[in-house]
């Protein structure tokens, strides 16, 4: 058996060297240079983009913002596009239109290449509102790199400009997490308010009679008081590089401006977020500003003028060194996006969804609770690696006949009078809030039951835990846990380009050199062989 194994490998093998040939591409990129990926200026004429892009020219022009996502360049001066480390550009598209009405503007230059006025021309306008979009793309026989030049000419244009190419590493991806009321998990105490992901806002460094308690806001937002400092508590190994404030003064009549990020202090014009329209109605005006250094731990901002009501977006990566064990808390709450497959399943933010055997729809109450009736188990499916440690149940008793309480929480049974919520007041209707936390010994995996009784209750349900980084198991392709023959199949596919949805590139790349090939196929063939 041993020989018709270690035959069949070698044949593998020897056919895998033949037919397979895998070696390190550039990977294929698209940046796009409009307002909405604007980060901040360095000075007037210096303006920075995301991906490591920046813009700069000669005369000292300020950046300024147009239609159709474009910003503006001035006639007749050269603008220097300095590019990311590694990338090589095989073509640039610039599109837009000509500012004015009295005259066309045109391309005079790109990359020391001169243009006549009639070869890449933007029509003058007809109108304020009335104008024409064009687009020309620019392909380079030879790769630009480093830094590339671009004129207009006639009147001042308003264009995004799109650079295509390849780059020869693969940048740490850069996300986004948003602190808003659709994110919001709970307040341990008034000045500390908890968000997904980890993320924490506390407001505990001001005087005692301003710490301020959690409210929603509208547009999603969170109200934030004027002359408050608060301290936004980064979860461990996130490195923040920007913040993107979307909001809007909260009073009918003052607008709403940041004072201070980060110990930076601004001016009231500087970062300005106008009044809301009227007590249902706000527009949101946006302001995204890099940190003068990518920032860990926490940052401070401070809103003045007036009550601001802010999305806080923070952009940044965690750590690839960091610890992926730290403290995770997860809402389930009607502040999550929510959808239901059918009635009896229920989908929310996080990988989280609730089943129920009696086929219960999905049905929000208040204190930002979802309702759960009585006698019915309901299953939470926790997130993969998420390790359960602690769940705690907040709400009220939806009825006023009698007392509601947790029956079974993870096959456990409790006595009516362990987890209680109290039923409403009969005369009044009024509701009791009322919170268990329920302590795991051992941390609870891939799915939490619980059922209620006495009547309906309405809970917004926070579960806190760990997320476990993904074990690695080198050779383990197809990811089902063993390393066999079926393994070297799947990495033979991976490089011919086959995909798989169950293939695992961690394990797939034996040697942990970053790179899925050949040699990885080797490996995994001298492994079964019993070589080291």
């Amino acid at each position: 058996m041993k020989t018709l194994l270690r035959k069949s490998l070698l044949t593998i093998a020897t056919l895998l060297l033949a037919a397979v040939t895998v070696s390190a591409e550039p990977k294929d990129v698209e940046y796009v240079l409009s307002t909405q990926t604007y980060v901040d200026n360095t000075n007037d004429s210096v303006w920075n983009f995301k991906n490591d892009f920046t813009i700069s020219n000669e005369k000292g022009k300020t950046y300024g913002t147009g239609k159709e996502n474009g910003f503006k360049f001035s006639a007749g001066v050269q603008y220097t596009i300095l590019l990311p480390d590694g990338l090589s550009v095989n073509s640039i598209t610039v599109s837009g239109y000509d500012n004015y009405p009295d005259l066309d503007a045109y391309i005079k230059e790109v990359n020391g290449t001169q243009y006549a006025e009639t070869d890449y021309v933007f029509p003058m306008k007809t109108s304020d509102t009335d104008y024409v979009v064009a687009s020309y793309t620019f392909d380079f026989s030879t790769p630009l790199k480093g830094e590339f030049t671009i004129t207009p000419a006639g009147k001042q244009v308003v264009w995004t400009i799109t650079v295509k190419g390849t780059i020869d590493y693969e940048a740490p991806a850069e996300e986004s997490y948003a602190i808003s009321s659709k994110t919001y998990v709970d307040s341990p105490t008034t000045g500390e308010w908890n968000f997904q992901e980890g993320f924490t806002v506390v407001n505990v460094n001001a005087d005692v009679d301003k710490i301020k308690a959690y409210s929603a806001g509208l547009n999603n937002s969170v109200k934030y008081s004027r002359g408050v400092q608060f301290t936004v508590k980064l979860p461990d190994g996130f490195v923040a590089n920007s913040v993107l404030f979307s909001g809007f003064g909260n009073d009918n009549s003052a607008d709403a401006y940041l004072g201070e990020l980060n110990g930076n202090v601004y001016g009231e014009s500087d970062y300005v977020f106008p009044h809301r329209i009227d007590s249902k109605h706000a527009d949101m005006a946006n302001h995204q500003i890099a940190f003068d250094a990518p920032v860990t731990g926490q940052f401070t901002f401070t809103p003045l003028g007036a009550q601001a009501g802010f999305i806080i977006t923070v952009n940044g990566a965690f750590d690839s060194n960091a610890e992926k064990t730290a403290t995770y808390k997860i809402a389930i709450s009607t502040h999550q996006d929510i959808e239901a497959d059918s009635v009896a399943l229920w989908y929310f933010n996080d990988d989280i969804s609730i089943t129920n055997e009696n086929k219960k729809a999905y049905g929000g109450g208040k204190e930002d609770g979802v309702k759960f009736s009585p006698g019915t188990q309901y299953t939470i499916h926790l997130p993969k690696n998420f390790a359960l440690t602690s769940a705690k149940f907040t709400g009220y008793d939806n009825y006023t006949e009698v007392d509601s309480y947790l029956r079974e929480v993870n096959g456990e049974t409790y006595d009516p009078t362990a987890f209680l919520f109290p039923q409403k007041n009969p005369e009044t209707e009024a509701y009791t809030v009322v919170s268990h936390n329920i302590q795991f010994d051992t941390p609870v995996t891939k799915a939490l039951t619980f059922t209620p009784a006495g009547k309906q209750v309405v809970l917004a349900i926070t579960l806190t835990g760990t997320i476990e980084e993904d074990t690695v198991l080198p050779g383990d392709a197809n990811d089902d846990g063993e390393i066999t023959v079926t393994d070297i199949m799947a990495i033979v596919n991976y490089c011919l380009g086959k995909s798989n949805p169950t293939f695992n590139e961690a394990n797939a790349n034996f040697n942990q050199d970053d790179d899925i090939n050949v040699t990885d196929i080797m490996l995994v063939v001298n492994y079964l062989l019993g070589k080291n």
